[in-house]
């Protein structure tokens, strides 16, 4: 395939999305390398101060719209001189800074799709909670969800999400990959190993509750008691989310509370399922007690506009396991010579987590791998906003060449062999025993380090990932 790439400013997600394109170059795809860096900087630079509505005489709106429609215009005519077949875009960059058009059925479109070029859409994030939520309002059943627009997620579970409540019609679901030179045991330099865990962590955790404190000072904490606890505390917000959207979509509200408390059940009872699995269980749960309740579900996933309430109300569900990652950190660095990578340990420390342990602060991508290298296990806790899939991270410890102590999670152990390539553990007291055990085993450590990365070399390289992926892009736009 002949693909164009729009690539966005940023930090990690743009290496990322670099590094799937150049698997994708490996696999024997063209890719032309379009950065619209620039680009966005100008737009930010006009919009700067632009608040409310501004009127159509306002300099900075004529400044504006010339702006958008001269790169859009030069977009749409590189795209047909090099023959382009598809343009792949990190999201919905630059798409939300370019004009809508309209397609041939007279919906409203991306200025792309209405000139008849396919836009593949790279979903690092998914788009319920990708640019901090701010892209639900442009996201409904017309612009994005044509064939036109074809969507890659890593997991079945938020794919289905998005066929539901977005009605997109084309999502592919693609695991991601990583790039063996980008990731690889760093052995350029000597990297002195100073610490026991490398915890590799972003911003975003919010600050502990009582609950967890009182856990956090337990040789084994008591996590029944935290996902308890916080199941109370999202079960009023969530019914009122349910009412809301209830009352917008017309239905009778009558079944909210109950269907709140269902949903937060399944929650509790099984997190490791796709968020729609769970709503339906809970659907059904709820139905037997409440008549009505198929019609108060409809409006919730299937409403216009409804993208928005979903995104909150499957934050509010989520919220049951959503203090792992700061919680494992925590407790762990309190037991471990511990190393935090990247900007979240502070970040932590900043929300009240009582984190131990030494913080490199910001870190490039390209010295993730050498970081790894600092410590005798990497942890990695995936992030709760994902019910299923394995996230980058998995991958980027395998390749480093790190041995490497993983929070369970459906497909993870479709990915790797537990106990061979990685250790899976349940629970933060689970999680200290292996770690405990590794550490007191260093054939043991270097052993599975080893298989980890020659799984990753195997099957989990963006050669292969891409390579699949835009293979499957061409089946979908020839049809």
């Amino acid at each position: 395939m002949r693909l164009m790439a729009m690539i966005p400013p940023g930090t990690n997600a743009r290496s990322i999305f670099s590094d799937m394109l150049r698997g994708g170059q490996l696999a024997g795809h063209e890719v032309l390398f379009e950065d619209i860096a620039l680009f966005i900087a100008q737009i930010e630079a006009i919009r700067k101060g632009m608040t409310g509505q501004v009127a159509p005489t306002d300099p900075r709106a004529a400044r504006l719209n010339e702006l958008q429609t001269g790169y859009a215009k030069y977009l749409e005519s590189l795209a047909r001189l090099r023959r382009i077949d598809a343009v792949v875009c990190l999201g919905l960059d630059p798409i939300m800074a370019l004009p809508w058009g309209k397609r041939p059925d007279g919906h409203e479109g991306s200025f792309l799709e209405a000139a008849g070029i396919p836009v593949v859409h790279f979903w690092l994030d998914a788009p319920f909670w990708a640019y901090g939520g701010q892209a639900l309002g442009i996201m409904n059943r017309d612009r994005l969800a044509g064939p036109g627009h074809i969507h890659v997620i890593n997991n079945e579970g938020s794919a289905a999400e998005m066929r539901r409540v977005l009605g997109f019609q084309s999502v592919l679901v693609q695991p991601y990959g990583v790039d063996e030179v980008t990731f690889r045991p760093w052995t350029e330099m000597p990297v002195p190993r100073t610490h026991e865990l490398a915890v590799c962590i972003g911003a975003g955790d919010e600050a502990p509750t009582d609950t967890m404190r009182a856990q956090l000072d337990k040789d084994v904490p008591d996590v029944g008691a935290i996902r308890c606890d916080q199941v109370e505390r999202a079960r009023a917000k969530l019914a009122t989310i349910l009412t809301e959207s209830g009352r917008a979509g017309g239905a009778s509200v009558e079944g909210a509370e109950g269907l709140a408390r269902a949903w937060l059940d399944e929650q509790a009872r099984d997190p490791d399922r796709g968020m729609m699995d769970k709503f339906e269980a809970a659907t059904r749960s709820a139905a037997v007690a409440t008549d009505g309740i198929t019609g108060l579900a409809d409006a919730i996933i299937s409403r216009a506009g409804c993208a928005s309430a979903w995104a909150q109300a499957a934050a509010l569900v989520r919220s049951v396991d959503s203090w792992q990652r700061a919680f494992y950190t925590t407790y762990l660095s309190q037991r471990y010579r511990t190393i935090t990578i990247g900007g979240g340990g502070q970040a932590l420390q900043k929300s009240g987590w009582p984190v131990r342990a030494d913080m490199t602060g910001f870190m490039g991508y390209h010295e993730l791998s050498a970081a790894y290298g600092r410590a005798s296990v990497a942890v990695n806790v995936m992030r709760y906003q994902d019910d299923v899939g394995v996230n980058p991270k998995v991958l980027e410890i395998g390749a480093s060449g790190a041995a490497g102590i993983m929070r369970s999670r459906s497909g993870l152990d479709e990915a790797f062999a537990e106990g061979f390539e990685f250790v899976f553990c349940q629970t933060p007291g689970e999680a200290s025993e292996k770690i405990r055990a590794l550490l007191g085993n260093d054939a043991k450590r270097v052993g599975m380090a080893s298989a980890a990365r020659q799984r990753v070399l195997r099957e989990h390289t963006w050669k292969s990932r891409a390579g699949q992926m835009f293979a499957h892009v061409e089946s979908l736009i020839r049809g």
